[in-house]
């Protein structure tokens, strides 16, 4: 080999490496741009997310409903939750169409399965006793105004 084909050899080698040296800065700046526009996407879909929810889940029912959708049947959810098996799987329907519960095949048929926890969103969810609770605090509060709607005046 001849010195000048040697230095022609070495030329082209340092143009490779500077060639790729900027190809790994100019990846470095795009990830992170990208990493910079992540953050802000998340951010602004996370509100979304919360609206979406708040606005989905207004009653007890609904968050409790919503909360256990992680992988029982909906006969055991309306059973704990205190509701029918039918409101169940037309929340969950509803849900779907919205995106905030993901349809998994199970043996027996379809469930559903939540997309968040609400507690990340700071969406508070009644405990299952609270609303039984609540329920018949409001079905005593029902039969007392019956009663005295039904109580003839003096």
């Amino acid at each position: 080999m001849t010195i000048a084909m040697k230095k022609d050899k070495d030329t082209i080698t340092e143009r490779e490496n500077e060639a790729k040296d900027m190809a790994e800065e100019k990846t470095d700046r795009i990830i992170k741009l990208l990493e910079e526009i992540l953050k802000w996407v998340r951010l602004e879909g996370a509100q979304r997310a919360k609206d979406t929810l708040a606005g989905l889940l207004k009653t007890d029912t609904e968050k409790l409903v919503y909360e256990n959708s992680d992988g029982h049947t909906s006969r055991e959810i309306a059973q704990t939750v205190g509701t029918s098996h039918a409101t169940v799987t037309n929340y969950w329907k509803k849900w779907a169409r919205y995106g905030i519960v993901r349809e998994a095949s199970a043996r027996g048929g379809t469930r559903y399965l939540k997309v968040f926890q609400l507690s990340d969103f700071g969406i508070e969810v009644p405990s299952v006793s609270s609303k039984a609770k609540m329920e018949q605090q409001e079905s005593r509060e029902s039969a007392q105004t019956k009663n005295e709607d039904a109580q003839p005046s003096s």
